[in-house]
């Protein structure tokens, strides 16, 4: 799926062989490892060391209006016992109006010294599923069928309450309805791979959901790309440094050494 716009013949082709084979599908199918040295998860690091980090309002505002029951599994509870987050991008000047100390954590089931660091799951696959069903098979009773298997299994994935399961599952958000079918996977998706935030990343840029606004407040740093996500990292200097001549091959096969030019999959306009 992740050439699903650089190639579709070669995607689709890829995509039936895989739904030919076994899949993950159950949470004990998960890929995930636990760090065993040290302090374990680094994202405990990130949470109890400096800087600290705070949980961002685009994921927390996706989580209430709902009834999400990974709210409280995701971010923890601030100050005045309930959840709010900081914006991205945030300027230096609007930040010192903010009480960043009093804004939520990440939830201990993310960052503790113990949690998992997960690979892959079997929710992201369900999604990915869902897509390809939508998209290449033209098959919406299949697309809802593994939609509402991988919000599920992403709920089962955190331990979630079987009662609260049962509850989500029947609310609206859970039944893939209406025009925008393809948004409503790509919020599943950013949900389930929470905290692996560089695939969410991944996915953002060759889906365009869940949706990012350009950054156009004062209040907001609009950086080297003028408020629009950025689409890659650059080559490093060091990587310039030490192999100069592919470095300098691949700019000309790829486009500019900015974060603002499109990697070679990232064709979805």
């Amino acid at each position: 799926m992740r050439i699903r716009y650089a190639d579709e013949t070669l995607s689709r082709a890829t995509v039936t062989q895989c739904m030919g084979e076994p899949l993950m599908e159950r949470i004990e199918h998960d890929a995930s490892s636990i760090e065993t040295e040290g302090n374990g998860n680094s994202w405990f690091n990130t949470r109890t060391g400096f800087p600290e980090v705070r949980m961002s309002v685009f994921l927390i505002d996706k989580l209430p209006s709902t009834n999400d029951p990974r709210l409280s599994v995701f971010v923890a509870k601030d100050e005045a016992g309930g959840y709010s987050g900081m914006i991205n991008g945030i300027t230096d000047l609007a930040f010192q109006s903010v009480n960043y100390d009093s804004k939520s954590d990440m939830g201990l089931a993310i960052s503790s010294k113990e949690s998992k660091r997960y690979l892959m799951t079997a929710a992201e696959t369900w999604l990915l599923r869902a897509e390809a069903a939508l998209v290449y098979d033209n098959d919406e009773e299949k697309a809802k069928e593994y939609f509402r298997k991988g919000i599920e299994t992403s709920l089962k994935q955190w331990e979630i309450e079987s009662s609260a399961i049962d509850t989500f599952m029947e609310s609206s958000v859970t039944q893939l309805e209406g025009d925008n079918k393809e948004e409503q996977i790509g919020n599943q998706m950013y949900l389930a791979l929470v905290p692996d935030y560089y695939e969410s990343w991944t996915y953002i840029r060759r889906t365009g959901y869940p949706v990012i606004p350009v950054r156009t407040s004062e209040d907001l740093s609009r950086g080297d790309t003028n408020g629009i996500m950025p689409r890659r990292f650059n080559y490093s200097t060091f990587e310039i440094g030490t192999n100069e001549a592919n470095v300098q091959e691949a700019i000309q096969r790829q486009g500019s050494n900015l974060i603002d030019t499109p990697v070679w999959w990232d064709k979805n306009e």
